[in-house]
């Protein structure tokens, strides 16, 4: 059984990766460039998430 905790995002960073993915994962290590302090979380969405905005408009 694998434990689950979710979690809140509460800062936003930046970091360098490849294109090569598998099964919605980096495929090679990703690497942290730093702390986006020009950015907070609920301005951020996950790759290949629509907006919720962006939906009701449809």
């Amino acid at each position: 059984m694998i434990d689950h905790r979710p979690v809140v995002p509460d800062v936003v960073v930046g970091f360098a990766g490849d294109t090569a993915g598998e099964e919605g994962r980096y495929r090679h290590p990703v690497r942290f460039l730093r702390v986006r302090e020009d950015l907070s979380p609920g301005s951020c969405r996950p790759r290949g998430v629509a907006r919720r905005h962006a939906l009701a408009a449809d």
